[in-house]
Parts: C-alpha cells; sequence; structure tokens
C-alpha cells in the first residue's frame, strides 16, 4: 500500500490535482481566445455554486471546414474514471475525401 500512495503523490505533484485542474479553464480559454479571436470557447458554471459543469471549444478552421462536409454529423461520447462523473463528447464529420473530421 505504500507504494500506491507513493506513486500518487508523484502524480499529483507532476500532473496536478484533478480539482485543481479546473480552475486552469479560465487561463486555458483565454489563450484559446487569444490565438484567432473568432475560436468559440464556452465554460458552463452552476448558477448557485459556481462550480465547473462544462467547456466547449470550437476553433475556427474546423467550423469553417464544417460548410465542405457530408450532412451526416456523428457524435461519440466516453465517461472519465474520475470521482467528477465526466463525460468526454466529441462531434465529428466525414470530409471530401472521406476522412473523419472534428469539428466540436
Amino acid at each position: 500500500m505504500p507504494a500506491y500512495r507513493t506513486i500518487q503523490a508523484v502524480l499529483t505533484e507532476m500532473y496536478g490535482d484533478k480539482a485543481e485542474s479546473f480552475s486552469k479553464f479560465p487561463a486555458l480559454a483565454e489563450r484559446f481566445q487569444a490565438a484567432d479571436s473568432d475560436n468559440y470557447v464556452k465554460i458552463a458554471y452552476h448558477k448557485e455554486t459556481s462550480h465547473f459543469q462544462a467547456a466547449f471549444f470550437a476553433p475556427i478552421g474546423l467550423r469553417n471546414a464544417g460548410r465542405f462536409v457530408r450532412s451526416l454529423v456523428g457524435i461519440n461520447g466516453t465517461y472519465t474514471s474520475s470521482k467528477f462523473q465526466m463525460t468526454l463528447l466529441v462531434a465529428m464529420c466525414i470530409n471530401a475525401n472521406n476522412e473523419t473530421l472534428p469539428i466540436a
């Protein structure tokens, strides 16, 4: 058991605490907008507690590419294995070269 705790302590020191990482979303959103003012980012917080609820990032290049793809959009989701019970969703489409393209 001490080895497990040591490994967890090292991982927390290297990558930070999962709860702490949510506080970095506003800075990430700011850098994302600064890279290109047409990038779209939306961060949702709980109205009463101000806790993080969701984040949505859509780069302008992928949003513009969405006009030139087939009309079929697929959404794939996966659940995270943490105490926060999050779901990661990715919207994909197929472009003219029959390649998948993430759009959100």
